[in-house]
């Protein structure tokens, strides 16, 4: 489980656009970690 924070909205369709995110990583429902991440989407067209 988790969410991502998109710097451009995606309601917009931007060709470009970078997130930084944070996920709860869990096995059996126990979590096991957390996790943060950054990370680029180029959209071809």
């Amino acid at each position: 489980m988790g969410l991502n924070y998109y710097v451009i909205n995606t309601i917009k369709n931007p060709t470009h656009n970078v997130f930084v995110g944070t996920h709860i990583n869990s096995n059996f429902g126990q979590a096991d970690f957390t996790e943060f991440s950054t990370g680029y989407i180029y959209v071809f067209r």
